[in-house]
């Protein structure tokens, strides 16, 4: 098997890191997994291989290839390719075959942008070639309204993938539906899943934690309405620590301290009694929820925020759209350590029944089999 991805997997505090992580940590285990990172998102793997991507130059050679039988009739469908995927063109799929230490039995793809390469070498090698989609971007760029073009190039992308597919994943039943409907074939559902960890104590009083990779437009967004309209009306709070990259760009002021990008997010989580997990936008489902949920902790997050997830308000965790209803639950939490413990127990056992390791393997391999089945 061959993965192709943009995020590094063993990167920390990236939901789209620990979905691919967790895609290699199912198939490693039966030998002859070889993951090639495309630093389509900027990351420097430390234990992967990497591919370089082009440069302008490049691109513009390798153009021709491009409209060769194979691709052209793809190509007319599909252009303009949105961003991030014309800096991947489908002819590195072919030049990377040559790097191989052996010809695979399969291709996956993580996201929509390295799908053209990946199903160049599936084509060269006359293997399935298997998408995970991860959630609906096309959507979740019309919904965010930051280019219009960008969102049409997304949603004709994606329907030039369910062209080259065996098989699309996603994370939230509810993508796998729109998307299904739209590209005309069935999306399996590969949910987010987290690995439990050891149980932590109930954190420190009056500590709270945001993460989030704040490179990513609408995390920021999320963030200023954090900072700006609910944090001044949270009361009994000592710090909000405020972890993940560029996080030092946000210009927060006391209580929320900036800590960056961090190497293990695991002392952020033993310090903190709640983590706030405000999400405006999105798609998919959480896993920074899952995380914290994970670590036992007591979770304040949206609508958005817990999409797609069989959680309760009230129940599990705390689901609050409104900023001021959003900043008072904080602070009732912050000054009750009893009923934040409980509420943390309570969505840990469900991360434990319903979002484990072993339930997203189980899916992964289905996803698996049913794509070389489709050869």
């Amino acid at each position: 098997m061959v993965l192709l991805t943009g995020f590094d997997p063993g990167a920390v505090g990236n939901g789209s890191s620990m979905r691919v992580g967790r895609w290699c940590r199912a198939l490693v285990g039966a030998g002859g997994l070889e993951v090639v990172v495309v630093p389509t998102a900027g990351t420097t793997p430390s234990e992967y291989r990497r591919v370089a991507l082009p440069d302008e130059e490049a691109i513009r050679r390798g153009a021709a290839t491009l409209m060769s039988a194979r691709w052209r009739h793809w190509m007319v469908r599909t252009a303009p390719l949105p961003h991030v995927a014309g800096r991947v063109p489908a002819w590195m799929g072919r030049s990377l075959l040559s790097d191989l230490p052996w010809r695979p039995d399969i291709v996956i793809a993580f996201k929509m942008a390295l799908a053209p390469m990946a199903a160049d070498l599936a084509l060269e090698c006359g293997v399935p070639l298997l998408v995970d989609l991860d959630d609906d971007e096309a959507t979740l760029a019309a919904t965010f309204g930051e280019d219009t073009d960008e969102a049409e190039a997304l949603e004709r992308l994606l329907r030039g993938v369910a062209d080259l597919a065996a098989v699309l994943t996603v994370a939230a039943p509810a993508d796998a539906e729109s998307v299904g409907a739209r590209v005309g074939v069935p999306v399996q559902v590969v949910p987010n899943t987290v690995a439990l960890g050891p149980r932590v104590g109930s954190g420190s009083p009056g500590r709270a934690m945001y993460v989030a990779n704040f490179d990513y437009a609408p995390n920021r967004v999320s963030a200023r309405w954090l900072l700006h309209d609910v944090l001044p009306q949270v009361a009994g709070l000592a710090e909000l620590s405020v972890v993940g990259a560029l996080s030092d760009h946000l210009g927060c002021e006391a209580p929320a301290v900036a800590y960056g990008k961090v190497p293990d997010l695991t002392p952020f989580y033993a310090d903190a009694s709640v983590v706030l997990c405000p999400v405006l936008a999105g798609s998919g489902t959480s896993l920074k929820v899952l995380e914290a949920l994970a670590h036992g902790r007591a979770v304040v997050t949206t609508s958005v925020g817990a999409r797609g997830l069989d959680l309760a308000s009230g129940e599990e965790l705390v689901i609050i759209d409104d900023p001021s209803e959003f900043a008072g639950e904080v602070s009732r939490l912050l000054a009750s350590p009893a009923a934040s413990a409980a509420l943390g127990a309570r969505g840990r056992a469900a991360v434990e029944a319903n979002y484990s390791e072993s339930v997203g393997d189980t899916a992964i391999w289905s996803a698996v089999l049913a794509a070389l089945a489709a050869t």
